[in-house]
C-alpha cells in the first residue's frame, strides 16, 4: 500500500508549523513522518516537531521546489521504503505549491505515494493588512484542496466573511477556519485535485520569483528585550523588506519565542527553555542585516 502524502504550504509566518504540530497530535497522524523544509540554514522548528513525530527529515538552506538537488527525492524515497505511515511535507513559505507538484511528478515520486491532500495556510490578519497577497498567491489558492485561514480571531466577523468572499472568487474548493492550528482533519480525507489542476495550468507552476534572502542573528542573553524587538520590527520590515522573523531571545532569565510577519510581531515565553538563542530573518534584503547592522538597528 502506498503511503499517503500531504502537502502544507502558505506564505511566511502563516501558521503552517502550528497546523503541522496539531495534526501530529491527532490519532489520524500520530505515526506520520515529516519532511520539513527551512529556507534558512538553521531550523527553528525541528526540535519541537520531533517531540510529536516518529521521524523528521529537515531540508535546510534551500527551497525544495526550485532546488536542482535531490534532497526531497532522497528523503521521500527513504521514507517510502521504511513504512506505509503517512508523510507530511511542510514547504518553506517561499515555495510554489505547483512547482512542488511538478517536481514530485517529474521525479516519479507519485509512483511511491498517494497524494492525498494539499493545504494552503493563509493568515487572515495578514491578508487584510496586505491585500496584494491574494494576487501574489492566486494560482496556489486556486489549486489547493483546502485553504486554511489562520488568525481569524484577530479580525471582526464581518472582515472574515469579506475575506472568504474574496477567496470564493478565486477558488471553488474548501475554505476552513483554523483556530490556533486546529483544523477538522476529516477535510483531509477528501480526494486531492491539485495534480489535475497542475496538468491543466502548467504555466502557473513555472512562475516562481519569490526568492528572498535570509540572515541568522545570534542573540545573547539580556541584550534585547521583547519590547525593544517589537518596537524595532517595523523599521526592519520597511528598511530591508523583511517578511518573516522567528527564533528566540533571552531577557531577564526568561527565554522568549519570537514569531513575526510584516503586520504582526508576537513574542511569548518559550515552552522550550533550551531553545536556540538566535533569530532567522527572511526577506528581500535580509542578507544585508549582519550581526553588526542588527545591533545598530536595535540601538537606534
Amino acid at each position: 500500500m502506498k503511503p499517503a502524502l500531504y502537502l502544507i504550504n502558505g506564505p511566511l509566518g502563516a501558521g503552517k508549523t502550528t497546523l503541522l504540530k496539531y495534526l501530529l497530535s491527532t490519532a489520524q497522524f500520530a505515526d506520520a513522518r515529516v519532511v520539513e523544509n527551512e529556507y534558512a540554514s538553521q531550523s527553528v522548528d525541528t526540535q519541537q516537531l520531533a517531540l510529536h513525530s516518529a521521524e523528521v527529515k529537515t531540508i535546510a538552506d534551500v527551497c525544495i521546489c526550485c532546488s536542482t538537488g535531490r534532497e526531497l527525492t532522497v528523503a521521500l524515497e527513504e521514507l517510502a521504503e521504511q513504512s506505509s505511515a503517512p508523510v507530511i511535507i511542510e514547504a518553506t513559505g517561499v515555495a510554489n505549491s505547483l512547482v512542488l507538484v511538478e517536481k514530485l511528478a517529474a521525479a516519479q515520486l507519485l509512483d511511491y505515494y498517494e497524494l492525498r491532500h494539499a493545504v494552503f495556510v493563509l493568515d487572515a490578519a495578514e491578508a487584510q493588512a496586505r491585500p496584494e497577497l491574494l494576487a501574489m498567491y492566486r494560482d496556489e489558492l486556486a489549486a489547493a484542496d483546502t485553504v486554511a485561514l489562520s488568525k481569524t480571531d484577530l479580525l471582526e466577523p464581518e472582515d472574515v466573511l469579506a475575506l472568504m468572499g474574496q477567496l470564493d472568487e478565486v477558488r471553488d474548493g474548501r475554505i476552513e477556519n483554523m483556530v490556533h492550528g486546529q483544523l477538522d482533519t476529516t477535510v483531509l480525507e477528501q480526494p486531492s485535485g491539485i495534480v489535475e489542476y497542475y496538468l491543466n495550468h502548467e504555466s502557473a507552476a513555472r512562475d516562481h520569483e519569490r526568492e528572498p534572502s535570509y540572515t541568522i542573528i545570534p542573540t545573547r542573553s539580556g541584550d534585547i528585550s521583547p519590547e525593544l524587538l517589537r518596537s524595532c520590527w517595523p523599521q526592519l520590515v520597511a528598511k530591508y523588506g523583511v517578511e518573516r522573523m522567528k527564533g528566540a531571545i533571552a531577557y531577564e532569565d526568561t527565554v522568549w519565542h519570537v514569531e513575526a510577519t510584516p503586520s504582526q510581531c508576537i513574542i511569548e515565553k518559550s515552552n522550550d527553555p533550551d531553545e536556540t538563542l538566535s533569530l532567522v530573518l527572511i526577506g528581500a534584503e535580509a542578507r544585508q542585516i549582519t550581526e553588526a547592522v542588527f545591533t545598530e538597528e536595535m540601538s537606534v
